[in-house]
Order: structure tokens, then C-alpha cells, then sequence
């Protein structure tokens, strides 16, 4: 499917003439290495997605998952994920020796926000650091060390929108209609009829994007269920919703249109990755059928597709994604507040504020601006 070169945005001015800059206050939140706040995320965090890019500069989606702390701590700014020898485990070896970065998003059960790392990449396979660090797995060949060169909380909107954690809304009775098979692995360069119905059970997606010569971005979008427009079997349409303003994704996009984009269906343990080019979309006449409560959204991410994979996911069975016992109690853990007051307690544009006053100025941009 075409789409008009006018309909689309080309540039960084045409962009932010859109959506707007961020303030400044907010881009202090981009913090330059791991803290206090972000280490005890990833500490309860029990499954990570990431980006990494392939020899052929296609970008690559991947899930890792364990029980909570999986991720270890290998020095004060520095990561170590490990890998098994299944799935993409090959695949993330080869991208990561032969483009030396990578974009993780990490989550919590039961937490609405989420932390974006991004950093430099190595393998590690010395079984003497492995055993270390996975004392109880003494089968792991290799894990992904990740020195940190940026940090950053996301907010909850895309969970609000896509009520996630909401047991209520997964779908038992969807999962009979997949394969059960730990080997399941369905590859192709179109949407086959099973993928398409994926993808409109599909309430949340994180999408990955990088930067011409490297540095990756990972970051959550939701909506209710269905909100990806298929277009044709292959081109689809992602709304953008109000957000940060920030727009790494998009700025990304404008000097590299490579882009992978993962779909969650809730209490399903599959995985659809897409991998395409990607086009910033303008059109009001394309984004109005993707409307909710009467707004449009002000851009979209129109993706023609180059490889579809839809596949059983062992990190989400490894994390028991789906099961709610493993949702964190969301009041034993700190507010959006608590975390972000004590990353920026030095700095002078939230000097005075507390922790709650933040919380009660989120709660009202969710209120006021979820669409």
C-alpha cells in the first residue's frame, strides 16, 4: 500500500511542530546511569524486552524472563541478562557482536510504569562470571552484559489504556487456538490470518527503534484491544496517544525507518514480532478512523512489513507473566512520585515538590490527557 510522501512527516521541525517539546523538567528524568530507584526496579523486575539490531540492519525484538531479580548487577552501572540456549538465543549473539548496543524495557507485575535502559552490549561466556552471578544455573553458556548509558521511567498511560494487569480481560480461552508447543516458531514475510487475529486481541505492543549507526529505543504503547490497524497483510497503522513528547521513537524513525514492534495478548504465552519500515503519519483522513472518545490521534506509525514471527514465548512462561499471584502488591511498592522525587532531589526544577504533590499532577494528566 502507497502512502504519500506529503502525508507524512520529514523532519525533526516538522515533528516537534506536532507534538510540541517536552519540558524541561521531564527531560531530567533522562538520567545518564543506573541509580538507587532504578536498581530496585530491576531488582522486582521479572521480565525485560529488548532491541538489538541484526547484520542485515534489520531490528530485533526479544523477551527475556525469571523469577524477580533474574538480571543481575555485574558493577554499579552495569548489567548482566542471562540467555538460554533456545529461541532467538543465536540470533541475539550474532546482532549483539555485530552491532555492540542495545534497548531494554523493563517490567513489574502489577506496576503500571515501566524503566527504559539503554547501553552498550557485550556477550559474556566465561563460566567463571556466569557461575557467579547464576550460581543455580549451571547450564548457562552465556549472558548479555549491558553497561548503562541511559536510564528513564515511563509512565503508566499505556497500561491504563490497556489494562495490562487486569486479570479479568486475559484469554483462556483464546490460548486454546495456539500451539502449545515450546518449539512453536511461525515465520513470514505477510500476516496469515492467525497473526492478524493476534494482532486484534493485541491491547499492548512495545516498539523498537534505533539510531542510524546504533543506540536503541524500546518503549510501551495500549489501547484496547485491536488498536494496531491492519491495512492489508503488509502494512499496518499504530495511533500515537499523548504522551511525553519526547519522542525518541520518532526521532529515531526520521533518520532510520527500521523498526520492530512486539504484541502482547493477556493469559496468552506467544509473542508476534513484526520487523518493517516505518513512516510518520500525518493525514488526518488516515488517523480518524483511529480515533477514541471523539480524538484523533495527532500521528501514527504506518509500518510495511519485511518478517512476521509469531511464537511460543519461554520467557513469559519463565516469569509466569500471566499468573496473578505474581502481581506486586502496587501499595507496598513506591508511587511514580517516590521514585522520580528521590532521582531528582538535587535538581532545581522540582526543588519544594513532594512526592505526592507529583503523584496528584500524574494523576490529573491521566485524567485530562489519557487521549
Amino acid at each position: 500500500m502507497n502512502l504519500p510522501i506529503d502525508f507524512t512527516v520529514q523532519t525533526k521541525a516538522q515533528l516537534r511542530e506536532v507534538v510540541g517539546s517536552p519540558s524541561e523538567a521531564l527531560l531530567e528524568k533522562i538520567l545518564p546511569s543506573l541509580e538507587e530507584q532504578s536498581r530496585y526496579f530491576i531488582q522486582h523486575s521479572s521480565i525485560v524486552c529488548a532491541t538489538t539490531k541484526q547484520r542485515n540492519h534489520f531490528l530485533h525484538g526479544s523477551m527475556f524472563g525469571g523469577e524477580k531479580g533474574f538480571v543481575r548487577f555485574i558493577a554499579e552501572n552495569s548489567l548482566l541478562i542471562p540467555i538460554k540456549e533456545a529461541g532467538d538465543y543465536l540470533r541475539l549473539i550474532e546482532n549483539i557482536n555485530a552491532n555492540p548496543f542495545i534497548g531494554l524495557l523493563f517490567f513489574i507485575q502489577g506496576v503500571s510504569e515501566t524503566l527504559r535502559v539503554n547501553g552498550r552490549a557485550s556477550i559474556v561466556k566465561e563460566k567463571a562470571l556466569l557461575t557467579a552471578h547464576f550460581p543455580a544455573d549451571q547450564q548457562l553458556t552465556a549472558a548479555i552484559r549491558v553497561d548503562v548509558e541511559e536510564c528513564f521511567f515511563h509512565c503508566a498511560k499505556a497500561f491504563i489504556r490497556s489494562k495490562l494487569w487486569d486479570s479479568t480481560t486475559y484469554l483462556p480461552s483464546y490460548h486454546t487456538e495456539m500451539s502449545s508447543a515450546s518449539d512453536f516458531f511461525y515465520q513470514h514475510t505477510i500476516l496469515s490470518e492467525q497473526m492478524q487475529s493476534f494482532i486484534t486481541h493485541a491491547p499492548f505492543i512495545c516498539v523498537g527503534t534505533s539510531q542510524r549507526q546504533g543506540g536503541a529505543d524500546i518503549s510501551p504503547k495500549g489501547d484496547p484491544a485491536g488498536f494496531v490497524q491492519i491495512l492489508d497483510e503488509r502494512t499496518i497503522l499504530i495511533p500515537d496517544r499523548p504522551g511525553n513528547k519526547i519522542c525518541d521513537n520518532f526521532e529515531n524513525i526520521l533518520v532510520n525507518p527500521s523498526i520492530c514492534v512486539l504484541f502482547f495478548v493477556p493469559g496468552v504465552d506467544h509473542i508476534l514480532h513484526v520487523q518493517g519500515k516505518a513512516s510518520i503519519v500525518k493525514e488526518a483522513k488516515i488517523l480518524e478512523p483511529l480515533s477514541i472518545a471523539g480524538k484523533r490521534p495527532a500521528l501514527g506509525i504506518w509500518i510495511e512489513l519485511q518478517q512476521v514471527t509469531l511464537a511460543y514465548s519461554q520467557a513469559m512462561v519463565d516469569a509466569g507473566l500471566w499468573n496473578p499471584a505474581n502481581q506486586i502488591d502496587r501499595k507496598t511498592f513506591p508511587t511514580m512520585g517516590e521514585m522520580v522525587m528521590k532521582q531528582l532531589a538535587h535538581s532545581k526544577l522540582t526543588k519544594g515538590m513532594s512526592a505526592k504533590a507529583f503523584d496528584d499532577m500524574v494523576s490529573q494528566e491521566y485524567k485530562q490527557h489519557l487521549y
